[in-house]
């Protein structure tokens, strides 16, 4: 499974489908566990919405997963970037080493133990030389437009968000994790060969 998380918050990632050239998603965000999104107020109304998994926001993609190249990349780059699927239903925005609001800090260091201290000041040389570290923070910010609800005829461009900050480290085995599941999921739906006779020779699989 591809779960991000961070303490009692995680956020899952599940290929649900691939119909007509398009990859279905599946999202979770859960706390210990549990959906936090109320299935309730969910659509259901059609074979779409209907089949999606109990507390599961649903979005797709045109012809290939498009999360995997976000994270490559902004691993590669240590750049904040972002995905957005072509119907918008899902935006995932990617911040290494920043911090919502994206503001100067306003905290202020009242008191430091001098071990706290030496700690920090290893880690800072640590840092300068090295550059990337496996337990930099990144936030990630989930979006999500209210299409996904009953009674949203259209998109909004509104919707609800879920921030997170995690390492490194851990985008790092997210991606590699989110990885595998889309190559066994691109060979169950034999992604590669439809696409390949509906758009020509001149379509290329994505590079994972």
């Amino acid at each position: 499974m591809a779960i991000l998380k961070n303490d009692d918050l995680s956020f899952e990632v599940v290929y649900k489908g691939f119909q007509h050239g398009w990859v279905e998603y599946e999202f979770f965000h859960r706390w210990q566990g549990e959906n936090i999104i109320n299935d309730a107020i969910l659509k259901r109304h059609n074979e779409y919405w209907g089949k999606r998994s109990g507390g599961a926001l649903l979005a797709n993609e045109h012809r290939e997963c498009g999360i995997l190249p976000l994270l490559k990349e902004v691993l590669r780059t240590n750049k904040p970037d972002y995905w957005e699927a072509l119907d918008p239903d899902v935006t995932i925005a990617i911040y290494p080493e920043q911090h919502f609001p994206f503001l100067e800090s306003k905290w202020k260091i009242v008191s430091e133990s001098a071990e706290t201290k030496q700690k920090r000041i290893e880690r800072e040389k640590e840092k300068a030389e090295k550059r990337l570290l496996p337990d930099d923070d990144i936030d990630v910010i989930l979006f999500f437009d209210v299409y996904n609800f009953k009674g949203a005829s259209t998109y909004y461009g509104d919707g609800i968000c879920f921030k997170m900050t995690v390492t490194r480290a851990q985008i790092t085995r997210f991606y590699d994790d989110l990885k595998q599941e889309y190559i066994q999921f691109k060979q169950k739906h034999a992604v590669d060969e439809f696409n390949k006779e509906d758009y020509g020779s001149d379509w290329k699989p994505l590079e994972l």
